[in-house]
């Protein structure tokens, strides 16, 4: 026993001794390139304030004196009232789903077997009510 214990003892400190004698990975191909001096960085020019603003950027006044559309010329559709809203009939909830909107898998009509009675059933036999269904494989 105190044989193996001190084999096992050799092993942990090899192990460690390998692993802290490796080189470390080799560095990013980016930190070979040459990085640019302060100099160079600074000696790129800046455009200047005035530069910028050279554009034909519109003045407050300017901007101003745009004709603004009215609330009245922006409703120039007349909006339909409630009461128009609501005579039209809504359609029920089976309409707007249509035919296959949601089918049930291929699998709900697969005979299975309770456990626990022995009886078969059909997921699909509780069509319209909630069924957890917890899957394993063995």
């Amino acid at each position: 026993m105190k044989s193996k214990r001190g084999l096992l003892g050799v092993v942990i400190v090899a192990v460690i001794v390998t692993a802290c004698s490796t080189p470390a990975t080799k560095p990013d191909a980016m930190m070979n390139k040459d990085a640019p001096t302060a100099e160079a960085m600074m000696a790129e020019t800046t455009p200047t304030v005035d530069a910028m603003m050279k554009k034909d950027a519109s003045t407050a006044e300017a901007m101003m004196a745009e004709a603004t559309p009215t609330a009245d010329a922006m409703m120039k559709k007349d909006a339909p009232t409630a009461d128009a809203m609501m005579s039209k009939a809504t359609p029920t909830a089976d309409a707007m789903m249509g035919q296959d909107a949601m089918a049930a898998p291929a699998w709900f009509d697969t005979q299975l077997t309770d456990v626990n009675t022995g009886k078969s059933f059909k997921m699909a036999d509780y069509k319209g009510k909630v069924a957890l269904v917890e899957t394993m494989a063995v």
